[in-house]
């Protein structure tokens, strides 16, 4: 098995945050997140900053630039607060949607 990471998609990390905003994804097209355009809009682009660091920061010169990088996405994970029945609206999630995801 050839463990040598080439691209940021090698990284477990990126793989592990792209299966994370498909499920913010799935969540936020559910119950009143689905009419909460702002706060879906907000929780979705969150999500999708935690990839998109990663490979920016895997993509650049320098291991402090990467560390740099990983960090930004550390705090925009900080921003998606899942599961999402925590969130201190949990009403906005259907019945069916917060027992999938508690």
């Amino acid at each position: 098995m050839n463990s040598q990471i080439r691209s940021f998609e090698d990284l477990v990390v990126w793989q592990k945050a792209i299966a994370f905003v498909k499920k913010v994804y799935l969540i936020t097209d559910e119950g009143g997140l689905k009419r909460d355009f702002g706060l879906k809009d907000q929780l979705r682009r969150a999500a999708v900053s935690i990839p998109t660091n990663v490979a920016e920061g895997f993509e650049r010169s320098s291991r402090k630039e990467y560390l740099l990088f990983l960090n930004i996405a550390k705090g925009s994970a900080g921003e998606v607060p899942l599961p999402l029945p925590l969130y201190p609206f949990p009403v906005l999630l259907s019945r069916p949607a917060k027992s999938r995801y508690e």
